[in-house]
């Protein structure tokens, strides 16, 4: 069974991210995935946001990049790599859609635009299983 963890990283620990509980719906559907939302705040400190990510030593990583948040992922994707060599990570969101060319070296695969419609289709097709890519591929 593959483990995925949809990750987003808010400004506060009030908010959230419904793109990651519409996602998690959509992967439920899947057979042999088992997911988890992790929710982190740009509040906690790098090494805190890294030691949660790294508990359940998961497959795939799925990140929601966005302004408030690119400063600290920039910190922790670096560290993610190293640490789980073997874990696909995958980045999206308004900061990959704009600055593709920055996020290249810290993801697996960028995601543009809506996230839904790549995740659902990725994992829906026996892609992932043995998904080895190419280091800041782009998906649209």
């Amino acid at each position: 069974m593959q483990k995925i963890a949809l990750v987003s990283m808010n400004a506060r620990s009030s908010h959230t991210n419904p793109v990651m509980y519409s996602m998690r719906t959509m992967l439920r559907q899947c057979e042999n995935l088992k997911t988890e939302i992790i929710e982190l705040t740009i509040n906690q400190t790098w090494k805190e946001c890294l030691s949660v990510l790294l508990k359940a030593n998961y497959d795939f990583y799925l990140f929601s990049v966005y302004i408030w948040n690119s400063e600290q992922l920039l910190k922790i994707l670096p560290l993610l790599r190293k640490l789980c060599p073997g874990a696909v990570i995958i980045c999206g969101g308004p900061e990959i859609t704009y600055n593709t060319e920055v996020w290249k070296e810290y993801a697996d695969i960028l995601v543009c635009g809506q996230a839904e419609g790549f995740v659902s289709e990725f994992f829906d097709s026996a892609e992932y299983i043995d998904f080895s890519p190419e280091p800041g591929s782009l998906s649209r």
